[in-house]
């Protein structure tokens, strides 16, 4: 594992580098990202936030040295947080508890987040926090994690922000048509299909509506794009 040098104090001021910095850029288009499919998802209603898979962001500090370089965990965080303040001015939800899962987090990466007043949870009590009144942000998850958060699900949650759920059919696709070219799934086909036909292709019915996010962009020019899922009314 790699050493976590990086002070509380050092990733708590990237962390603000940070914000400021997309807040200046694309942080405008992404609270008019999110701001739209609230819209468009009335009537909705949210009590609790769930947040996985982001990785540790003092590792990827450490590594990155500048906020000017590619730092996907921090960048995920800030992008969070922004759509955070657009659903509490929504919805009232400013209160509301937001738990982060992820066993690669250092002592540093709890610490910053405590400091935002969310609480970091352990492997995986996750599952039993998604519902039906569950903001889910899952960015960049592997697709066995999803599937997990989805099946054990106590209902859908009533937005989910992350990878594009039905990008795995069109994954699953793919990879008949071109075996052995990039093992994307880690599943054989035919578990890849009965996974789908199971668990996300039930969700992609019950949700109805999705919509990209506005990407977020890295000084490299690599980019994120997420995909927001809800349910029509």
């Amino acid at each position: 594992p790699h050493a976590i040098n990086i002070s509380s104090k050092r990733l708590r001021e990237k962390y603000r580098e940070l914000y400021r910095h997309i807040d200046h850029t694309i942080g405008q288009n992404l609270r008019h990202g999110i701001n739209g499919i609230l819209t468009k998802a009335k009537p909705l209603f949210i009590d609790r936030f769930v947040c996985t898979s982001l990785g540790s962001f003092a590792v990827e500090v450490e590594k990155c040295g500048t906020n000017t370089d590619i730092n996907r965990p921090l960048h995920q965080l800030v992008a969070f947080v922004m759509m955070k303040e657009v659903i509490d001015s929504h919805l009232g939800t400013r209160n509301c508890p937001v738990y982060f899962q992820d066993p690669a987090m250092s002592a540093a990466d709890k610490e910053l987040l405590w400091s935002l007043r969310y609480t970091v949870i352990e492997d995986p009590e996750a599952l039993g926090l998604v519902g039906a009144t569950t903001f889910l942000y899952t960015p960049c998850a592997v697709w066995n994690h999803v599937q997990d958060l989805l099946s054990e699900a106590k209902a859908y949650p009533a937005l989910y922000v992350g990878n594009d759920i039905r990008f795995y059919w069109r994954r699953i696709q793919f990879e008949k048509d071109h075996p052995g070219v990039e093992d994307y799934l880690h599943l054989s086909v035919a578990e890849a299909e009965s996974l789908w036909k199971n668990v996300f292709e039930p969700f992609i019915a019950k949700k109805g509506l999705s919509e990209d996010l506005p990407p977020i962009w890295y000084p490299s020019k690599k980019t994120d794009t997420f995909t927001a899922h809800w349910a029509s009314h």
